[in-house]
């Protein structure tokens, strides 16, 4: 029996750290928008880069609301 989401199964997949560095950079070049996972920018740039980030983040949004478990 084949279901008609078979084709959508693909996109349902969890996205890679390097895949979703390929979609944030696509995002950026095509429509302007900036997405950031703080981690990766510091895996790829370096902790200056990601503080940088981090702080421009604080400044359009405040800062995180972080809740421990």
């Amino acid at each position: 029996m084949r279901s008609s989401l078979a084709p959508l199964a693909p996109m349902a997949r969890e996205i890679q750290p390097d895949q979703a560095w390929e979609a944030a950079e696509a995002a950026w070049h095509q429509h302007g928008i900036v997405m950031l996972n703080l981690a990766e920018v510091e895996a790829r740039r370096g902790w200056s880069a990601a503080r940088q980030a981090r702080n421009l983040a604080e400044q359009c949004f405040g800062k995180r609301k972080v809740t421990t478990k």
